[in-house]
Formats: C-alpha cells, structure tokens, sequence
C-alpha cells in the first residue's frame, strides 16, 4: 500500500482528494493508498524541509505539499529534492550519458 503524507499546511486539500477517491472505492482498490498527517509519523509541523524530505525518501512516502519554503534557498524542498536526485543520478552506476560524462548545473 502506498503511504501518501499530507503537509500541515494542505490537509484541507488532501482529505479533500481522499474523500473522492473512497466515494468510489474502485479507485483505492486499484491504487491501495493511505493518507497519513504529520502528527500521525511524529513529525512537527515546523521540521526543516530536509527532515521531510529525508523522512519521505526512507519511508517510500509520497508527500503531498505546497513546496514548503520556497523562500529558503538552499534548505527549500525544491532544493533539497533537486539536490538528492542529481546526488543519486551521479552515484549511480547504471546511468551514463552517450557521451559517458554527466554535468548538472542547478539554476
């Protein structure tokens, strides 16, 4: 069953999308999903974006958000995402360029 989290700031929104989704049970039937809160995985609605993003990533969650803080650079979730995935795109040993280099640059 896929774990979806909902972010304090759009519970609103993602029960929202879980109450359509269970007023036909088909749809939860074919895609198995559970919405859970922060409260429920123990996470403070003021966690450092790395934490939830960190969280999500070892616990196979979807985390369904408003980009937290887009106004903190370097410790935003967009940055933090960004980050992890060129981190595991570079250690990767089964992703090559044709050219057999890589080069990301972030803007």
């Amino acid at each position: 069953m896929q774990v979806v989290l909902s972010d304090h700031n759009c519970e609103g929104q993602a029960k929202a999308i879980f109450d359509l989704l269970t007023y036909r049970r088909v749809w939860l039937e074919l895609v198995p999903m559970e919405l859970v809160w922060f409260r429920d995985v123990h996470l403070a609605a003021t966690a450092d974006d790395e934490i939830v993003w960190r969280f999500c990533q070892e616990h196979q969650y979807i985390l369904l958000t408003g980009n937290r803080r887009t106004d903190d650079g370097e410790k935003s979730l967009e940055a933090i995402a960004a980050f992890e995935s060129i981190d595991q795109l570079t250690n990767s040993h089964h992703w090559q360029s044709e050219t057999g280099k890589c080069r990301f640059e972030l803007s």
